[in-house]
């Protein structure tokens, strides 16, 4: 109840949280357009690396996935994986808050071979556009209700 109590007096806090209730519809126009991205990233990794990083029971990297299938050697799916669209969706969105994406780029490079240029620029643009999309629009849209604040108060003051 003293926070309940402590809001009523609080004007700056009340101004603030008011502020920050505006700034819902833009934040959720915001996350369907992040949703959006993360979704077509998902799709668009399901199409290039499905199926293809394997490990063995000791988490070493299958680089042969067929002879390993013929030799009947057990293999296991990585966490981070493109197999199905809800673990692609929760590698891309892994690899847009920057939480161990190097390995998961190294795993994907590694099981290609030779041909891992376009891979290694699948994942940089997945990170570079995904955090430009979090972190700059999101606090953009959150600080544009704060805007003009001190342009109001300098002539509030005059």
């Amino acid at each position: 109840m003293r926070i309940i109590k402590l809001v009523r007096q609080w004007k700056d806090l009340q101004d603030i949280l008011r502020k920050t209730y505006l700034s819902l519809q833009a934040i959720i126009q915001f996350s369907l357009l992040l949703t959006l991205f993360l979704y077509i990233c998902a799709l668009l990794g399901m199409q290039m690396f499905s199926y293809y990083c394997r490990q063995d029971t000791n988490g070493e990297l299958i680089l042969d996935i067929v002879g390993a299938q013929k030799k009947g050697q057990t293999m296991l799916t990585p966490r981070a994986n493109f197999d199905t669209i809800s673990s692609a969706c929760t590698t891309v969105f892994i690899i847009i808050i920057g939480e161990d994406w190097p390995a998961i780029a190294y795993n994907f490079v590694r099981s290609y071979g030779n041909n891992c240029e376009y891979i290694s620029l699948y994942f940089i643009f997945v990170l570079v556009v995904g955090n430009f999309m979090l972190l700059s629009l999101f606090t953009a849209i959150l600080l544009q209700n704060f805007e003009g604040d001190d342009f109001d108060q300098a002539q509030e003051s005059e």
